[in-house]
């Protein structure tokens, strides 16, 4: 049925289409093709998701979590570009509240530092954790920082310099820091970063944790975030590798 919608459409567009203009014909007949497509996807079946971690039964992370959020002394506050919460079956964000118990995420485009409980109740300055002018190492940071808040922004780094455009508050009420060295993302075998200090922000919350909090439960939070991460980029490994036996699949039903 979806392919003979498809093929309805595509039909319909080239009609409309003076003879001639094949270019606009062939627009005319990807967009209807595409208007098709949106539509069957509306209106089929949502797919089942694992009630633990949401994602799609073949691509379930729930081997790699801990049977609860780990308490730990640090507290992670994630602010979410809306963009990347849409994509969250790709994002690395919603690992973190499956391994620490004391994490929170906020989707926007722009924050208020007095509208977030994590600054206008803090006893400190939460750490922002964000490459601006001015940011001390995190290294450096770390003696004495248990029990803080950690801050971290989720988003391509366009989305997350753009949020701090419209955050100025955050950098004025926050700390800002970094981390002292780069390293690779475990990422990097699925897509590419922008920039060498770019890494994941599951992976930046795990760093976090090791260096902020020297105690057994913040070691195996930022295990276990790493671990469901790696799980997470196997599976998609795995996907890649089964692409082209699926497409020669449907060309063998055909």
């Amino acid at each position: 049925m979806r392919r003979a919608l498809l093929a309805i459409a595509i039909a319909g567009a080239h009609a409309l289409a003076p003879l001639g203009e094949g270019d606009a014909a062939k627009h005319a007949a990807r967009s209807a093709a595409a208007s098709v497509r949106r539509e069957v996807v509306r209106t089929q079946t949502p797919r089942a998701t694992c009630d633990t971690c949401h994602r799609p039964p073949a691509v379930c992370v729930c081997a790699a979590l801990p049977a609860a959020p780990i308490k730990t002394e640090t507290s992670l506050l994630v602010l979410q570009h809306p963009n990347e919460f849409r994509r969250r079956h790709f994002s690395t964000t919603p690992l973190l509240p499956l391994c620490v118990d004391r994490c929170a995420v906020r989707v926007g485009y722009g924050f208020e530092a007095d509208d977030l409980p994590q600054f206008r109740d803090a006893a400190e300055p939460p750490l922002l954790l964000f490459p601006a002018a001015g940011a001390a190492p995190l290294d450096a940071a770390a003696a004495g920082a248990g029990g803080r808040t950690v801050v971290l922004i989720d988003g391509t780094w366009a989305q997350a310099k753009a949020m701090a455009r419209k955050s100025p508050s955050l950098f004025a009420s926050a700390t800002p820091v970094c981390f002292a060295d780069a390293r690779a993302s475990a990422l990097e075998a699925v897509r590419r970063e922008p920039e060498a200090h770019c890494v994941s922000t599951a992976e930046a919350a795990a760093r976090a944790l090791r260096l902020l909090e020297p105690t057994a439960a913040a070691a195996e939070a930022a295990d276990r975030i790493e671990a469901s991460l790696r799980l997470m980029v196997d599976h998609q490994l795995a996907s890649i590798r089964d692409r082209p036996r699926e497409r020669n699949a449907r060309v063998d039903r055909q």
